[in-house]
């Protein structure tokens, strides 16, 4: 997974970040994120994203699964700079991918011999705008609209949320940038038989790949939990 997105990093020399972050949620306990993104052009910008967590509430079939099993995401987030004015910017995103998750020895008999797994189409699009309050740090808000459409082992609408976001990014004298970011809001999905509210929290840092020096735009950090 490391080597195909330092691949995808390297293919051009438009400016790249590398983002490592870990976080908790409604749906999971932990998370693992790592992600790359390379600018094509001063306003565009496109990437892999892998994501890992350990389940603490989701579902298969409008089912609940709590406490195990496993969540992987793969997605392709895209950025577009629409509006800039001094220390102001304005992004709109995409990030559609596939999840895939499941509970292994669902029935609990200690034999490991079954698997209830599922496979989803995800995707989250929103607005965030990002304000540079000095030289080092930024200020990250904005609203996002997750989606969630359960293709096996039902085909099923499974969640839409509505997320408030906000988050600050700090970078270091060694050109990396942490970042801390939270997001929550009401879900819905299932005719109500899934999620009915979503929270996040997560911390990590970007690495700047490459010989380019970051820009203005480095500091903005995409959603993603």
């Amino acid at each position: 997974m490391v080597v195909c997105l330092l691949v995808w990093s390297t293919f051009s020399h438009a400016q790249s970040f590398l983002d490592l972050s870990l976080g908790s949620s409604q749906q999971d306990n932990f998370a693992l994120q790592l992600s790359t993104r390379k600018h094509f052009g001063p306003d565009f910008r496109a990437g892999l994203q892998f994501q890992y967590g350990s389940p603490n509430y989701r579902f298969i079939e409008a089912r609940p699964i709590q406490n195990e099993g496993y969540a992987f995401i793969v997605s392709v987030p895209l950025s577009l700079k629409i509006y800039e004015q001094d220390q102001i910017q304005l992004w709109t995103y995409l990030n559609p991918g596939l999840r895939f998750q499941g509970v292994i020895d669902p029935d609990g008999n200690d034999q490991r011999d079954s698997l209830l797994n599922s496979t989803a189409f995800v995707a989250e699009a929103g607005l965030l705008v990002n304000i540079s309050l000095n030289e080092r740090m930024s200020f990250l808000g904005g609203v996002s609209f997750p989606l969630a459409f359960e293709l096996d082992p039902s085909s099923l609408f499974e969640m839409q949320a509505t997320l408030v976001h906000a988050g600050l990014s700090v970078q270091t004298q060694a050109k990396s940038t942490f970042f801390f970011k939270g997001n929550m809001g009401p879900a819905f999905g299932a005719n109500g038989d899934t999620q009915k509210f979503l929270w996040a929290l997560q911390a990590g840092i970007r690495f700047p790949l490459g010989k380019n020096s970051p820009t203005p735009n480095s500091s903005f950090i995409e959603s993603s939990f």
